[in-house]
């Protein structure tokens, strides 16, 4: 026995998974035991059908061959009263042997066209081959009574003992009316037999004792084919038969035939003129003709009569059939059509409702005001509708989507809710924060202004940088919520001074490399959102680098806008990692569904989205990551700007300074006018163009005034206050170093 291979399953039957299916396969047995029963009846039919069909015919078979032997056995009785002497034969004899002939041809065309029994017709018909011959020699006298008469009689019993199935026949009237005939056509041989044997005798006017044992046993075959006939026949068959045999020539025939029988088989008591006996015979066959043809029509009509009702029966057999599985179709269609039809249009109705309806319903619930307007949003969902011609399953079934439906969208609603009121937490911690930071960075700013010793001072940047960094991070909250920055901007700023803001946004920023910058201007509606969205990525490369690797930033313009690359040299990302990122940054995802790891992929992917900028991450040829962010051409205002990289400073005037750079007049005034002196008094710049901050510069106030203005002191506060500490670090690693801290290139 072959061992299946180890861990192989065998293999499983498959059965239908669908309830179509499975309805199609009940039905399927259902009719099919509906039908096999009906099967059998028709069946049944088609067999009875088939049996009288074959009755028919083989009365047909009967017929025929009944009628060629009626011609061969007046033929024999001619041949032998020629044979005997009596030359007044020969002239009838022509025009008998012309009726053989057709008989026969009937009988052969009718073997040809499919006749009962046409093998063993046609071997039977074997014994006439030697007609042609034998009727040659009784012409020419060459055979004798008794071999003329052997001859044909031989071939009229072959003939007439073909087995045509007569009691194979179930219907008992048919079998009936076959025996009769049979015994009618036997005893109707016995008649042409004596009707031959006296013709010879009669014109021979001798009867040998050969001929007188032929005659007795003749008569005897005759008398026990009519007693035969008498049991079988029908009273009205048997009353044919009693006025044939009480006919004129019957009694005639009686009367020549006792002549022959009274002899003893020795010598004639009387002469009978053989022509007269002959015709007196043929008269008396001829009735028993009659009555072999009545009977052979009743059996014949009725064989036709069992044939037709067996058609008609085997029709409406077939009929019922037909309408038992027309009945059970329709039972199955409409079973399909109640069950299967409203179950598939409740299953697209529900598949729908879960991947269309219920999904952008729960979205709107999302994206609802925080003002409760998502009250109407519920009750919108269209729910699922029970179709027509739908059974009681398949309305519980629908009614049970709906409870699924209205848990669902309870549950979003309770969802919505939750997030809302964590997203006015978090917005409400923002704000504080923020003020905090404000007030923070005000504080700190006031203590530059009065700081002279440059530890301190120092110190003092280190603090106010980490306060610009907390006032990003809040901002992201804010931008997480959907809140708006709080800082604006009216003035377009140069590309450069905007990267500028946001490395001083970030912590580790002397590690930042400029590269080529193209010059653009970007609308001042726009720049605090850049900033943060710059600073973002960023911040993302100095962490995710290793720390003596630089990050570089460069921008140019684009087809469709400007471009600006971001490019680490870290460890790199898997292509998961990466496509996960991409996904977060074109905002497929939402931070309060999601993980929440990495919040600066979801800031910058909602600022890209206020902006209209396309940001991405891709693997850098060289190692690392490059973030490349495409500024819409909506966002870039012009590019006559000059390049403050090439000596030629570039000063933005907007209608306000940045709101957390604002410090209250009743706080600090004087000091931020300092403050501002103070930068602007200075004509020394580093190396990557920003004015270096002179401690004592605010000492000569009236020069402040006559320079700079109080609008520009302050736009001048607000562009390089966030950046102070950064001076100082990049001056302090200057002193140290023969590189600047921050690079580009010329």
């Amino acid at each position: 026995m072959a061992r299946r291979p180890h861990g192989s399953r065998p293999r499983a039957r498959r059965r239908p998974h669908t309830f179509r299916a499975r309805m199609v396969r009940i039905m399927a047995v259902s009719l099919a035991t509906a039908l096999v029963p009906l099967g059998f009846l028709v069946a049944a039919d088609v067999g009875a059908y088939r049996a009288a069909d074959s009755t028919a015919r083989t009365v047909t078979a009967v017929r025929d061959i009944q009628a060629l032997i009626h011609e061969l056995q007046k033929e024999r009785g001619l041949t032998v009263g020629l044979l005997g002497g009596d030359s007044r034969f020969r002239t009838q004899l022509a025009g008998q042997r012309a009726l053989t002939d057709a008989a026969e041809a009937t009988l052969n065309g009718q073997i040809d066209h499919g006749l009962l029994g046409a093998v063993e017709v046609r071997s039977a018909m074997t014994k006439l081959a030697l007609l042609d011959a034998t009727r040659t020699s009784a012409d020419r006298g060459d055979i004798e009574r008794a071999g003329a008469l052997g001859f044909y009689t031989d071939a009229i019993a072959a003939l007439n003992t073909l087995d045509f199935g007569a009691d194979s026949t179930t219907d008992p009237v048919l079998r009936r009316g076959l025996l009769a005939l049979e015994s009618l056509g036997d005893a109707k041989e016995f008649t042409g037999r004596e009707r031959a044997l006296l013709s010879g005798v009669f014109a021979a006017r001798q009867i040998h004792q050969a001929d007188y044992l032929l005659l007795v046993n003749t008569l005897a075959g005759k008398k026990a084919a009519l007693d035969r006939f008498a049991r079988t026949a029908t009273p009205a068959e048997q009353a044919a038969l009693a006025a044939a045999e009480d006919s004129a020539a019957a009694r005639q025939a009686r009367a020549d035939q006792a002549v022959a029988v009274d002899s003893g088989g020795r010598t004639l008591t009387g002469q009978v003129d053989p022509v007269s006996w002959f015709g007196t015979m043929t008269t008396y066959i001829n009735g028993l003709r009659q009555v072999q043809l009545g009977i052979g029509s009743d059996i014949d009509a009725r064989a036709a009569a069992l044939r037709a009702a067996a058609r008609e029966h085997l029709i409406v057999m077939g009929l019922l059939a037909l309408a038992a599985a027309g009945f059970e179709l329709c039972l199955a269609i409409g079973a399909l059509r109640s069950v299967v039809g409203p179950l598939a249009l409740l299953s697209l109705d529900a598949q729908e409702l879960a991947a269309r309806r219920l999904p952008e319903a729960v979205e709107r619930l999302r994206t609802a005001d925080r003002d409760g307007s998502d009250s109407g949003i519920a009750a919108s969902v269209v729910p699922v509708t029970v179709p027509a011609r739908s059974g009681a399953e398949i309305v519980a079934l629908a009614d049970a989507l709906r409870l699924v439906q209205g848990s669902a969208l309870a549950l979003a609603v309770g969802q919505a809710a939750l997030r809302r009121n964590t997203a006015d937490s978090i917005l409400n911690l923002a704000r504080r924060h923020q003020n905090l930071v404000r007030r923070q960075i005000a504080v700190v700013t006031a203590l530059e202004e009065g700081e002279a010793d440059e530890d301190s001072l120092a110190r003092l940047f280190e603090v106010d940088h980490l306060a610009t960094r907390m006032r990003r991070n809040a901002e992201s909250l804010l931008v997480l919520v959907g809140e708006a920055a709080p800082r604006r901007w009216a003035e377009p700023l140069s590309v450069l001074d905007l990267m500028r803001a946001a490395m001083s946004e970030v912590e580790d920023y002397p590690r930042v490399v400029m590269r080529r910058v193209d010059e653009a201007r970007v609308s001042g509606a726009v720049v605090p959102e850049v900033a943060h969205l710059l600073a973002e990525l960023l911040e993302n490369g100095l962490q995710f680098s290793p720390p003596g690797r630089e990050v570089e930033i460069s921008g140019q313009h684009s087809a469709d806008g400007y471009l600006i690359a971001v490019a680490d040299h870290g460890i790199g990302m898997t292509p998961e990692a990466l496509a996960a990122a991409n996904a977060k940054l074109r905002g497929r995802e939402q931070f309060d569904v999601a993980p929440t790891r990495f919040l600066g992929h979801y800031v910058v992917g909602r600022l890209a989205e206020r902006l209209g900028a396309r940001v991405g991450l891709a693997a850098s040829p060289a190692g690392g990551i490059i973030a490349r962010i495409e500024l819409p051409a909506s966002v870039v205002v012009d590019t006559a700007a000059a390049d403050p990289l090439r000596g030629e400073p570039v000063v933005p005037a907007p209608e306000h300074a940045p709101e957390d750079a604002r410090v209250p007049a009743d706080q600090a005034p004087h000091s931020r006018r300092g403050m501002a002196a103070r930068s602007a008094s200075s004509v020394v710049h580093t190396s990557s163009g920003l004015p270096t901050r002179m401690p004592h510069a605010g000492d000569r106030p009236d020069r402040l005034e006559q320079d700079w203005p109080p609008e520009q002191a302050a736009v001048l506060l607000a562009a390089f206050s966030s950046f102070s500490s950064g001076h100082h670090r990049g001056t302090l690693a200057t002193s140290k170093s023969p590189h600047s801290a921050v690079k580009e290139e010329p």
